[in-house]
């Protein structure tokens, strides 16, 4: 179950400042972004400040230590391992089920760590770190997103999602392949943003952070 107070922290004085004074301190290229986009610039500072602080905590993982791991969570005897200490809290906790997901969950993060050793080619993923769940730099990107989705922001000829343009691009790019456009309903916003975060309460909040900064 998600915190509801962990969320509403985001839209309580000092973050909903620290946006504000990231959309005044980068106003002149993040206007320039947003020329031609349908994407408010308001909206991916909503974005940069929950996903990551504007890069304050961005994760201290090794990313091919988390997507190796989660990709062998299938197996035995790690799987056994897991289901014994769920069920000290869960002792209901259907075997089968906790397979079906396992399998899941490990195909996922097998395509993952596929997609991490493709970045290689430009970025040392040894070094590589960020969330347990294996997200990372200021948009908290998965690998097989920036594969997707990343732009070169800044025009360095590199796509580097600890720098502001880049990421910034990059969250445009998402947000406009998944349809966003000028002038929809609250419900066809919420569905992209939910695309990018499957969390009632972060789209939520994503939204009320867009909108307090455009009112003020």
């Amino acid at each position: 179950m998600e915190k509801k107070a962990s969320y509403d922290y985001f839209l309580t004085d000092k973050p909903l400042q620290l946006a504000r004074n990231f959309l005044d301190q980068n106003h002149d290229w993040l206007t320039k972004m947003e020329t031609g986009s349908p994407v408010p610039k308001e909206l991916v500072v909503a974005i940069f400040l929950l996903e990551s602080h504007f890069g304050r905590y961005d994760g201290r993982y090794p990313l091919l230590q988390v997507f190796a791991s989660l990709s062998l969570c299938d197996q035995e005897p790690v799987l056994q391992q897991t289901y014994d200490l769920l069920c000290q809290s869960y002792p209901q906790l259907d075997y089968q089920w906790l397979v079906k997901r396992a399998t899941r969950k490990s195909s996922w993060a097998y395509g993952q760590l596929k997609a991490l050793l493709q970045m290689g080619e430009k970025v040392d993923v040894a070094e590589l770190k960020g969330s347990w769940a294996g997200a990372f730099g200021i948009p908290q990107f998965i690998p097989a997103s920036l594969l997707s989705y990343g732009v070169d922001g800044n025009g360095d000829g590199r796509i580097d999602l600890y720098d502001y343009h880049d990421a910034a691009a990059s969250v445009v790019n998402y947000l406009e392949r998944h349809g966003w456009q000028p002038h929809m309903t609250a419900d066809q916003e919420e569905k992209i943003i939910w695309s990018y975060n499957h969390s009632a309460l972060y789209v939520k909040t994503i939204l009320a952070i867009r909108n307090h900064l455009i009112q003020q």
